[in-house]
C-alpha cells in the first residue's frame, strides 16, 4: 500500500468484513478469489473519490444512468452500480452497519494493526478479532446476562 506522502510503499493488510444488517454481527471475511472468477456476490465498492458535502445538483431528481456497454471494465461497471438509486441506498448502509463495527474493533477492542505477517497468519488474526467482536456483540444482544454473585 502507498504510505506516508505516497512516495513509497509498505507491506500492509486491509481488513474487510461482511456484516448482517439487523444484528450487526460479522458473518464473513471478504477474501480475494484466487482463481480470479466471480464469487456470485454483487459488490458495491467505491471506485471514485467523492466529497462529503452535497450540492444542489445532488438534490435534483435524475433518471437512472445508462448501463455500461458490454465488455465494460470492472471499474466502469462498479461506477455505474453506485450511480443507480439502488446502489446509492445500499452503499449508504455502510454508515450504520460496517463502519461502526470497525470503530468498535479499533476503540473498544483496541485492535488497530495486525501483529503477524503473511496472508495466512493475518487471515487467522482477523478471524480471531471477528470472533471476539461477535462474542461481545452476542453478549450485548442477549441482554448482557450477569453471573450470579459469589457467596
Amino acid at each position: 500500500m502507498k504510505a506516508g506522502n505516497g512516495n513509497h510503499f509498505e507491506q500492509s493488510y486491509n481488513a474487510q468484513a461482511a456484516v448482517e444488517v439487523e444484528s450487526r454481527l460479522i458473518v464473513g471475511q471478504v477474501e480475494e478469489n484466487p482463481e480470479g472468477g466471480s464469487t456470485g456476490t454483487k459488490v458495491y465498492a467505491a471506485v471514485e473519490k467523492t466529497g462529503h458535502h452535497r450540492n444542489v445538483a445532488d438534490l435534483e431528481i435524475r433518471s437512472e444512468p445508462e448501463a455500461p456497454p458490454p465488455g465494460a471494465s470492472v471499474k466502469e461497471v462498479m461506477s455505474h452500480r453506485l450511480r443507480t438509486s439502488e446502489g446509492k441506498a445500499l452503499y449508504k448502509l455502510r454508515q450504520q452497519t460496517v463502519e461502526p463495527i470497525f470503530g468498535i474493533i479499533k476503540s473498544v477492542l483496541g485492535f488497530r494493526q495486525f501483529h503477524l505477517r503473511g496472508r495466512e497468519k493475518v487471515s487467522l488474526e482477523w478471524t480471531l478479532v471477528g470472533l471476539a467482536y461477535n462474542m461481545k456483540r452476542l453478549h450485548r444482544l442477549s441482554g448482557g446476562l450477569k453471573l450470579a454473585p459469589r457467596a
